[in-house]
């Protein structure tokens, strides 16, 4: 069915019909993607069907068709992550941001600061020096690109409409550095998150474990990682079990200095209605912090490796 639908992929612009149009047909919470060689195949005939379909100019892609591909890749990854999303993780730095972006609940380029960069970028190029490196590419695609469109024996219309295309267009290369998605797409994910919970639905994968890939894109210091695991705790408790004991350590800690923070604060005259949302509050954290105690706490199953680090950082205090 897989291999079907990327051959119907692969000649949808050929019959006529839009990317646009063709993505939006795909079925993708039925599209089940078990061998990693039909996943690149899949993945491939998205991104090439987003391409321009003309001799010459298929390096290029229109903007909006390419942000499209980024995003119906990243939704089939969710429901198909040991094969699609394994891929997607190792090989397309952009739709591994967007999938980041849904894991941690955040909308920032990039998700993690100080990531380290591309290995393709040179030493000493930041974040926006790759961003400039990637601009200055697609110009150069399009001008030559633009060369090429001019001679094309088509109508004076059909090539005006194709010269404004390329003036947005970008150089397909989803292998190349992680590109800043555009507003928009993280409208769009923003708003698919909320009707399908993909964020959750990606960090419940344990074969790849892409939460754990997350922290461990931290270094070795997954404090890090409290900023934003908290709120997705407080909407999912049961992610506490996927979590490492070091982490979760970690996460006690904050919350131990915090609720001294808090009952500094507490002396200072409240009104009715922040005692009781505040009572709430303290409620809901009793019940987090019983349910990262209960995950230190269990006993480690058969071949599982223990961890001195949580209990020398619950010694330094």
């Amino acid at each position: 069915a897989v291999s079907l639908e990327s051959k119907r992929l692969a000649k949808g612009v050929d019959g006529g019909k839009g990317a646009g149009a063709m993505l939006e047909e795909l079925d993708i919470a039925n599209l089940t993607v078990s061998k990693v060689e039909d996943a690149a195949l899949l993945i491939e005939s998205i991104f090439k069907l987003c391409q321009f379909q003309r001799d010459g100019i298929e390096m290029l892609s229109p903007n909006k068709r390419y942000w499209q591909a980024c995003l119906t890749t990243v939704h089939i990854a969710c429901f198909n992550p040991s094969s699609v999303g394994a891929i997607l993780w190792d090989h397309h730095p952009t739709v591994k941001s967007l999938l980041l972006s849904l894991i941690m609940g955040v909308s920032c380029f990039p998700p993690i600061p100080g990531l380290a960069p591309h290995p393709g970028v040179p030493e000493g190029i930041d974040i926006e020096g790759t961003q400039q490196m990637l601009a200055a590419a697609d110009a150069r695609a399009i001008e030559a690109a633009k060369r090429i469109a001019a001679a094309m024996p088509i109508s004076d219309q059909e090539k005006m409409v194709l010269l404004v295309q390329l003036d947005n267009a970008i150089l397909m290369d989803p292998s190349s550095p992680a590109r800043r998605p555009p507003q928009e797409v993280y409208d769009r994910l923003k708003s698919v998150e909320a009707e399908s919970n993909l964020g959750n639905v990606l960090r419940m994968s344990r074969s790849p474990d892409l939460l754990l890939e997350a922290i461990r894109l931290h270094g070795p210091d997954s404090s890090k990682c409290v900023g934003w695991l908290t709120p997705i705790l407080e909407r999912y408790p049961a992610t506490v079990d996927a979590l490492p004991e070091l982490t979760i350590s970690q996460m006690l800690l904050a919350d131990i200095k915090h609720q001294v923070t808090t009952e500094l604060s507490s002396v200072l005259p409240q009104s009715s209605s922040n005692r009781s949302s505040g009572a709430e509050a303290r409620k809901r954290q009793k019940n987090e912090l019983n349910r990262m105690v209960a995950r230190l706490a269990r006993p480690l199953a058969k071949g599982e490796a223990g961890c001195n680090a949580p209990l020398e950082l619950f010694a330094s205090l």
